[in-house]
């Protein structure tokens, strides 16, 4: 049987250190028989992808440690739904290099505010 590993990185071993711990089903290195769905998973997400992702999740956190009776779906809706998640999504803002912390400043100030400044 042929499998298939979608990547965009060369590598000659498997180094499962590398490999994204949040992926659907915990961290691994994923195969299938199909060589155009292992493509289409490489396609799927980039780095940046990622990091935006994992950005989002941070501030969710940030907001429930802050906020002890806000579930995991209220703190990520009210993330989702602000101008700082629409900036961190938009390449050249960079904010997905920033700490959490850094990006979370702007999400106080425009939940204080209404605006993200």
């Amino acid at each position: 049987m042929i499998l298939y590993h979608g990547t965009n990185v060369d590598f000659e071993t498997i180094d499962l250190s590398k490999s994204k711990p949040n992926k659907d089903f915990g961290q691994g290195f994923y195969l299938s028989a199909d060589y155009n769905q292992a493509m289409d998973f490489e396609k799927i997400m980039t780095e940046h992808e990622y990091m935006k992702l994992d950005m989002t999740k941070n501030l969710a956190v940030l907001l429930m440690e802050e906020n002890a009776s806000l579930t995991m779906e209220q703190a990520l809706s009210i993330v989702l739904n602000s101008d700082t998640y629409l900036r961190l999504q938009r390449e050249e803002t960079r904010l997905f290099y920033q700490s959490p912390r850094y990006v979370y400043a702007f999400l106080q100030t425009e939940l204080k505010t209404g605006k993200m400044e």
